[in-house]
C-alpha cells in the first residue's frame, strides 16, 4: 500500500508542477519548487499521503496559501489589496492526473499480486 501510495503522488506531484508552468505561477519558483508529497498518514480510516506546495518563501508566506489564493481567486479588501482572479490550476492538475495516478498505484499492485515485487 505504501508504494502504490507513494508511485501516485509521485504522478500527483508532476501534474501540479506541469500545471504551475502552464498557467505561468513561476515568477519565483518558489512555489513550482516547493510541491511535494507528505509521508504516509496512518489513522483509523486507513492510509493517505498528501501532496502540495510546502514550506514557505522569502516573505514567510506558505506556497500553500499561495497555490490556493491563486486556484480559487481574492476579494480585493478596503485596505488596497488588488483582487485576484482565480484560475482554478489545482483543480486542473489533478483532474487531469486521476487516471495517471490510478494507473501508477495499479501497475505497483499488478508487479505485486504477480510476484515480481
Amino acid at each position: 500500500m505504501r508504494d502504490m501510495l507513494n508511485a501516485g503522488a509521485d504522478v500527483l506531484v508532476d501534474a501540479w508542477k506541469a500545471s504551475i508552468q502552464a498557467k505561468r505561477h513561476v515568477r519565483t519558483h518558489a512555489m513550482y519548487d516547493s510541491v511535494g508529497k507528505t509521508d504516509i498518514h496512518i489513522d483509523t480510516d486507513g492510509m493517505s499521503i498528501e501532496v502540495y506546495p510546502q514550506g514557505t518563501d522569502s516573505h514567510r508566506i506558505t506556497n500553500a496559501q499561495k497555490a490556493f489564493i491563486l486556484n480559487s481567486g481574492r476579494q480585493p479588501n478596503k485596505r488596497g489589496k488588488k483582487g485576484i482572479k482565480g484560475d482554478h490550476f489545482v483543480t486542473d492538475a489533478e483532474n487531469a492526473a486521476r487516471d495517471k495516478v490510478t494507473a501508477a498505484m495499479q501497475a505497483v499492485l499488478d508487479r505485486y499480486v504477480s510476484g515480481k515485487d
